[in-house]
């Protein structure tokens, strides 16, 4: 206890300067209000910086089920897309097709229906291009179903397992998709292929010289295979012109997907295609 006593004497000096020195803040914080609102605003801004952190942190573990939960709801938005449905109404013996939106009831006929997935592999520099999704059979997806990104058409399913499915890219020689450069509103056919080794372009022909297009022009898939549905952008007009002692156009169409990057897909279900087949290969 001596000494204690002799140290406090000893330190005396010190301890009575930091004892002065709390006095002093805790009378400048409670009695200056614009002190005060520095410190209580310095204090709500590292304590906000700490927390806006730990709900960064926090979000980039979320960042997976958050992307699963949109894509299933953009899944369930073009489920309900005017062109995945029919509208079937009977009137003398025949049917007429009309947009789905504008009647509602039990008439509506599903045409297109999606699944969505992930891309989990990719190439883009072979001759004939594939990726993987990390659905398959057991999620719906078979064979020939169109391959859409949330920019446009990219594939079509090429092989199925149970749980995984291989899609042959738009980037690949031996693939064909139909069409439509609308101009002015208008639609005119054409055929696509990638006749390049530009990941960035395909090659669209069979479009007339007649035709007024410009460079912008949109490409959207024309829904005349069971493949794609309707109006799903492919890309714009790049570059034109036509080969001499030609009738049709030469365009270079640069994509509305960077395929360098895909992650989430749709591919979409036609649920009338085996009608449809069926129906057509009695007129081979």
């Amino acid at each position: 206890m001596r000494s204690l006593i002799l140290l406090l004497l000893k330190r005396s000096s010190l301890l009575l300067f930091l004892v002065m020195e709390l006095i002093c803040a805790l009378l400048v914080i409670n009695y200056n209000k614009k002190q005060n609102d520095i410190f209580l605003t310095s204090s709500n801004f590292f304590t906000g910086k700490f927390y806006s952190q730990v709900r960064s942190i926090q979000g980039y573990f979320y960042l997976n089920s958050i992307a699963d939960s949109l894509a299933n709801e953009n899944k369930q938005l073009r489920d309900q897309l005017a062109s995945s449905r029919y509208i079937n109404i009977a009137h003398q013996d025949t049917f007429f097709s009309v947009r789905a939106d504008s009647l509602g009831g039990d008439s509506i006929l599903m045409k297109f229906v999606y699944t969505d997935a992930e891309v989990i592999n990719n190439s883009v520099t072979s001759a004939n291009n594939f990726f993987t999704l990390n659905k398959g059979a057991l999620h719906g997806i078979g064979k020939s179903m169109g391959v859409l990104s949330a920019k446009g058409a990219v594939g079509i399913v090429s092989s199925v397992s149970d749980h995984f499915s291989t899609v042959r890219s738009i980037l690949s020689r031996d693939i064909k998709i139909s069409g439509n450069i609308l101009v002015d509103g208008q639609p005119f056919f054409g055929s696509l292929t990638w006749q390049s080794h530009d990941y960035h372009y395909l090659d669209m022909d069979f479009v007339p010289k007649s035709t007024k297009i410009s460079i912008g022009d949109s490409i959207v898939t024309n829904g005349f295979s069971s493949v794609f549905p309707e109006g799903y952008l492919i890309g714009k007009v790049d570059t034109f012109y036509v080969p001499p002692g030609s009738g049709y156009y030469k365009i270079k169409v640069a994509l509305a997907e960077d395929m360098t990057s895909l992650k989430r897909v749709y591919v979409a279900n036609n649920l009338l295609k085996e009608e449809q087949l069926k129906l057509e290969e009695t007129n081979e």
